[in-house]
């Protein structure tokens, strides 16, 4: 996973890991939770105008692009417990506006799609809203109808390859998705931080020195996924997956998850790039980043 405003140089580095694709978050930093759509759309344009000019050199460097819609139009709200809620699943004009993003997004980067273009993800971690303190059914399918109104809108302008992510992007939170039919280009993305306690101690309240608890117990939430795309013949893809550099056993968690994601003939992207230091493997202990590099050398 790389950020909005990745590099020349940071290709050079890609390129030397061997990588073949990133996901490329199209995060907005500045005001994020702004409503002002004349603001999104100029900062939308500004990170296509950077993925359409380093559209030559990941062309020649073989490493295609995930697009990752990050920031929705109008961000966030924070609902009276503390979870966030992307406003696009209560208020129509920015659920038009999502439409409205993905439609530039599919125009612009049409003439790079064969050369640049994996895939696009039509929208990070949705946060759909909690009803009694739960994601219901009935809040998932909200989303699941958006999705399915992109993904049409989409298709009838470049038949690509759409990733689609549950609530919250866990395994867990798959199993309420019902699988959309009709798209035979649908993968179904995960994100793979369990357990949380874990992955993220010593991040924010998490506390720290936490104990690699074992590859049987990632094995055990990773069943969920696999269940799911045997019931459903679907595909998955890994779109998130990290773990603090200063966890106890953080190289062991890599490897063991990447030795499922392959024994699943799963592609997976790692986060992040660069992006903050308690995940970037150029820092902590290096024994990180030579798992990764390891499993990049076997890319063609």
């Amino acid at each position: 996973m790389v950020g909005p405003s990745l590099s020349f140089a940071d290709l050079d580095a890609l390129d030397s890991w061997n990588v073949n694709v990133v996901r490329w978050q199209f995060t907005k930093l500045a005001n994020r939770d702004s409503e002002n759509i004349t603001e999104y759309r100029s900062w939308l344009q500004s990170v296509l105008n950077n993925v359409i000019a380093l559209a030559p050199t990941m062309q020649e460097k073989g490493i295609k692009v995930i697009v990752d819609l990050h920031t929705p139009p109008g961000g966030f709200r924070m609902d009276p417990n503390g979870f966030a809620v992307h406003k696009i699943f209560e208020n129509s004009t920015l659920r038009n506006e999502f439409l409205n993003s993905w439609l530039t997004i599919t125009q612009q980067l049409k003439p790079y799609s064969a050369i640049l273009v994996q895939g696009y993800d039509l929208l990070n971690e949705p946060a759909v809203g909690l009803i009694n303190g739960s994601v219901t059914k009935a809040l998932t399918d909200n989303w699941r109808y958006l999705a399915i109104d992109t993904m049409t809108m989409i298709k009838n302008i470049d038949d690509v390859r759409i990733f689609i992510e549950p609530g919250y992007g866990t395994p867990e939170n798959l199993v309420r998705l019902t699988p959309i039919t009709g798209f035979s280009k649908l993968v179904y993305s995960v994100h793979h931080y369990f357990p949380l306690s874990y992955t993220h101690q010593g991040v924010g309240s998490f506390p720290d020195n936490i104990t690699y608890p074992g590859k049987e117990v990632i094995q055990a939430s990773l069943d969920k996924a696999i269940a799911y795309e045997t019931r459903h013949n679907v595909k998955i893809y890994i779109g998130e997956f990290s773990v603090n550099k200063d966890a106890p056993g953080a190289g062991k968690f890599l490897r063991d998850s990447i030795d499922i994601f392959e024994q699943n003939s799963w592609s997976w992207t790692y986060h992040a790039f660069r992006e903050a230091s308690v995940w970037d493997v150029e820092q902590g202990n290096p024994n990180r980043k030579s798992i990764l590099l390891s499993y990049f050398a076997l890319n063609p």
